[in-house]
């Protein structure tokens, strides 16, 4: 909540939750690769809000009693369209059966080590001694498909609407081992209504090898862990007419993440507006005009995240945080008529967005390489920091959110009441409603930078992943683990790079106030 001094008022976290920096051991208390003290794996779940700009976080917390962390169960509805692609309505159980149909896979370790948006390839497989390159054979991505003993794939699972229990996704990996074992990467439910229910494993990590040390950032041989991305389709029938049945045109697409601490904090763009963009490209050209722009709708949300992210981090502390002159939480910056200056000089210290092949773009850029312009982050071609001069290292908006700031900084935009623009699915019209939960289930990802990724990896930036017909959904091409297959192996190998900024950053938290 907001005071009338525009300070951000935190609650204190209770004891449980705080850890002092003297009592730190290092990165293994943050991230645990490979082992875990006594089962940690909740039998309880949440559900995420189908409402953007409601953050993911249950009523009744984040831990059951036993203080197992709770896994985040991603929900998915039907719905009916008319033969002009108009929605009709949800269908529930209750008048109608449902067959949900999902196939997921982790490809990771038979996919090819990991090299940056800007790096040329390599063609080095991952586990390079179980079913390598054939001799004489041209290295090809479809060869990675070929890796059965590498691929954890669940198989097409069926579940079925109305039945009280659940399905296992489980998948076999041999890596180096005489005989392959069983990955469990998630599980289907469904509710009262019908809807599919769709947890993630445990998000343990493991060498199949015995003790296999990580011996790389990203590509380590025998290594397993439980991510994994693929497609779901539903099935309908009529409880009046049992043999008529509907099936699904498109699919819907899950990816399996790992856990998220730090709910609340979040990047400069998102996926969902890392895909906004990808469809809004072919509409640029002479003429082109971004269309309205909202700022409790598409500004706020940008400027939140940043002010946010100064709760965990002392630079954007000293730039955005609560005691700062660039200080976004506040609610001037949403008045059109007003404080013209102030939104100009945000912008004029924007970094342009990234134009392939566009060498104005590149030259721009180049000038832009440091740290006076925003965001303040890594770019996808930084392994590991922002390097002043070296425009790939350092992060860019997406082309629709820095148009749209750009109009914001004229004072050519709207602003409704501050809390009222998203509202429950009840409220709003049906095709809003469907959009709205599309958005809602993205928002809380990264879609920038991608190096490797978390969710997904710098693939997703390419319009060739999605169907252009059909907004919001992949093309036909993109199979099952294909979205996550590029990111690191083990993902607590890539997070644990954080090690180094997270002690700085408790050495350098203290505010003099809780």
């Amino acid at each position: 909540p907001r005071s009338s001094n525009l300070t951000l008022v935190v609650p204190t976290p209770s004891d449980r939750y705080r850890r002092s920096p003297e009592n730190l051991g290092g990165a293994s208390e943050l991230a645990i690769v490979g082992e875990h003290y006594g089962a940690f794996d909740s039998n309880e779940y949440f559900i995420g809000p189908d409402v953007p700009g409601v953050e993911p976080i249950p009523d009744a917390g984040f831990k059951d009693s036993d203080n197992k962390i709770k896994k985040q169960a991603a929900r998915f509805r039907v719905y009916a369209f008319d033969k002009d692609s108009k929605p009709l309505g949800e269908i529930k159980r209750q008048d109608y059966s449902m067959k949900w149909t999902v196939h997921v896979c982790n490809k990771k370790a038979a996919w090819l080590n990991l090299r940056g948006r800007y790096e040329k390839e390599t063609w080095q497989l991952r586990n390079e001694s179980v079913q390598g390159w054939p001799l004489g054979m041209d290295p090809n991505y479809e060869y990675t498909n070929t890796r059965n003993k590498l691929i954890i794939d669940s198989g097409e699972q069926l579940i079925e609407s109305g039945k009280d229990h659940s399905v296992a996704l489980v998948g076999e990996f041999q890596g180096s081992l005489v005989s392959p074992i069983q990955v469990q990467l998630g599980e289907l439910r469904t509710d009262e209504s019908g809807r599919l229910l769709v947890l993630a494993s445990d998000g343990q990590s493991f060498s199949v090898n015995g003790a296999q040390e990580l011996n790389s950032q990203y590509d380590n041989a025998d290594w397993v862990d439980k991510m994994c991305d693929g497609s779901i389709r539903i099935t309908v029938g009529s409880h009046s007419q049992p043999r008529l049945e509907f099936k699904s045109r498109n699919k819907a697409t899950i990816i399996m993440a790992p856990p998220r601490f730090a709910s609340g904090i979040h990047c400069a763009t998102s996926l969902y507006e890392l895909i906004e963009d990808i469809y809004e490209r072919p509409r640029r050209g002479d003429g082109y005009d971004v269309g309205e722009v909202e700022y409790y709708r598409d500004i706020y949300p940008l400027f939140k995240r940043s002010y946010l992210l100064s709760w965990t981090n002392n630079y954007a502390l000293g730039g955005h945080g609560s005691d700062s002159m660039d200080y976004f939480n506040n609610p001037d910056l949403s008045d059109p008529d007003a404080n013209g200056s102030a939104r100009r000089a945000v912008f004029t210290r924007i970094r342009a967005p990234v134009i392939d092949g566009d060498k104005e773009n590149e030259r721009l850029r180049d000038q832009q390489a440091k740290p006076y312009f925003m965001p303040l982050l890594s770019g996808d071609g930084a392994l590991t920091y922002a390097t002043p001069g070296e425009r790939n290292t350092w992060a860019s908006l997406t082309q629709l959110q820095y148009d749209r700031l750009k109009k914001w900084s004229q004072g050519s935009f709207t602003a409704r009441r501050p809390g009222t623009f998203f509202e429950s699915t009840e409220k709003v019209a049906l095709e809003r409603e469907l959009s709205d939960m599309t958005r809602s289930a993205l928002e809380w990802s990264i879609g920038a930078p991608l190096y490797p990724g978390i969710e997904v990896d710098w693939a997703s930036q390419s319009s060739e992943m999605y169907n252009p017909e059909a907004r919001f959904r992949h093309a036909g091409t993109v199979m099952p683990g294909d979205l996550t297959k590029g990111l690191s192996l083990p993902w607590q190998s890539d997070f644990n790079l954080c090690d180094k900024d997270w002690c700085e950053l408790f050495a350098g938290m203290s505010r003099g106030k809780d």
